[in-house]
């Protein structure tokens, strides 16, 4: 219901707790630095960090609740952006198991309402920053993943994919 997609607090329950090693943190850390660089870079606007409550146990952090997203910001006509950002290393592909189940619930939901939902992929070499849309219309689905080729064509973000998602929203209103 409405009531209940518009209250978080109302938000589902279960899944254990997730946890990372400080190693695994540092390397998240860098790369969603580097994926607030590549969205400003393309036209996105007071990006902020969405903090993921978290304690310290034994060398891990265990993080204590889900967050929509890491990364939030504007673009210049008001529409909403939430970005999910992956860092991988080495030469393996983003796989959709490296998405947590809430994640592409929380993007598409973000979508839904007429906000732009990112994935955003941090390799060793390159930052892709893909319309969440786009991703699941070609194919980035439970099983599925998404190669460098396959990223290189959606990271189409620039100046004229912005001002085509501009008048795109604008026309749905």
């Amino acid at each position: 219901t409405h009531q209940d997609r518009c209250h978080p607090g109302r938000r589902e329950r279960g899944r254990a707790k997730q946890s990372m090693t400080r190693s695994q943190q540092r390397q998240g850390a860098v790369g969603e630095n580097r994926a607030t660089i590549a969205l400003r870079q393309v036209g996105v606007c007071m990006v902020d960090e969405i903090t993921t409550p978290s304690i310290v146990r034994g060398g891990k952090v265990i993080y204590t609740k889900k967050v929509r997203g890491d990364r939030r910001g504007i673009l210049e006509n008001g529409i909403s952006v939430l970005a999910e950002v992956k860092t991988t290393t080495g030469d393996r592909n983003l796989q959709w198991s490296d998405m947590r189940p809430h994640q592409p619930k929380d993007l598409t939901e973000h979508a839904e309402y007429n906000g732009l939902s990112l994935l955003v992929w941090v390799t060793d070499d390159d930052v892709y920053v893909m319309d969440w849309k786009d991703a699941l219309y070609y194919g980035f689905q439970e099983g599925g993943s998404i190669d460098r080729e396959r990223a290189g064509q959606l990271h189409k973000i620039n100046d004229d994919w912005v001002q085509a998602i501009t008048q795109d929203w604008r026309s749905r209103k």
